[in-house]
């Protein structure tokens, strides 16, 4: 299962080649970030933000959104490191890209140990059920508010006896519902679960349908008189299970990279100068871009 989670990392194609010597980010130039003995320079991380300014509204770029920049380049910068030394071959030594999606794609998109268990599957899908189980219903709202509670019990008696006559309920729903939100529709409620804000005596007698098409019996609401139609069921292991797979796989795997970063950050030595980044933008770069042919 392909995941999405490094599509911004794989982004970042260009990076300069890891120096073999010693390096001391405070005597360079234009340094910003040191990782291992590869240097990241100012104008590395303008070539990004031109990168990514294609993308975005605006050009311009707040110092929170520099650091973080920077941040995402140290780790693609560290995975690379890691990807050459586990025997991942660089085809092209400016270009990183190809380098680092097919290490993360074989350490963790790819790794069978990383693949949800049906037994985690099960757990997850018992713990949150309330949540994950869904219906879809319909309904029709028959009000006292301009009529004595007998009147419109006896009415919605009568509704109810014509549905189970064959007749169509959106068609009565429009015509007799009091609930101005959904008798447009048919009395549509959409998909809702257990955790949805509906009054309880509704929400039970709602999950109490078991078959698709079902009608309820009359129930009794501060609001007056419903009868519920249920269209959608959503309920069970069976029909969450593709879900929860897709959930979990994307929940193990992002956690599987932070924990890789993490011990890739405990055994290289890493520098940043995030003062530096205070002049880099995207318009000093043009300008300089300009005066180099000049």
């Amino acid at each position: 299962m392909r995941s999405n989670l490094f599509v911004i990392l794989l982004s970042l194609s260009l990076l300069p080649a890891c120096q073999p010597e010693s390096i001391d980010l405070e005597a360079t130039e234009n340094g910003v970030a040191l990782v291992g003995n590869q240097l990241i320079t100012t104008d590395d991380v303008l070539q990004r933000m031109e990168e990514l300014a294609a993308y975005r509204v605006s050009r311009h770029f707040n110092e929170e959104q520099k650091k973080s920049l920077l941040l995402e380049m140290v780790h693609f910068a560290l995975i690379a490191q890691k990807a050459i030394d586990e025997g991942f071959k660089l085809s092209e030594p400016a270009n990183k890209k190809r380098l680092v999606r097919d290490y993360l794609r074989k350490s963790i998109d790819q790794n069978p140990r990383l693949t949800p268990r049906p037994e985690e599957i099960r757990k997850v899908y018992e713990e949150r059920k309330l949540e994950l189980d869904r219906i879809r219903a319909s309904h029709i709202l028959i009000s006292a508010a301009k009529q004595t509670d007998t009147e419109a019990r006896v009415l919605a008696e009568s509704i109810l006896k014509r549905l189970k006559a064959g007749e169509d309920f959106a068609v009565l729903a429009k015509q007799f519902s009091a609930d101005e939100a959904t008798a447009s529709k048919g009395g549509d409620l959409g998909t809702f679960s257990r955790t949805r804000r509906f009054v309880p005596a509704f929400l039970e007698a709602s999950f109490n349908l078991k078959k698709l098409n079902e009608l309820s019996p009359l129930v009794k609401t501060q609001f007056g008189y419903h009868i519920i139609k249920l269209t959608e069921d959503h309920r069970g292991l069976k029909n969450n299970r593709q879900f929860l797979l897709r959930q979990l796989n994307n929940e193990k795997r992002r956690a599987a990279y932070q924990n890789m970063l993490t011990r890739l950050k405990e055994t290289t030595p890493i520098k940043v100068n995030y003062a530096r980044l205070q002049g880099v933008n995207l318009a000093l770069g043009i300008e300089a871009k300009q005066e180099s042919r000049k």
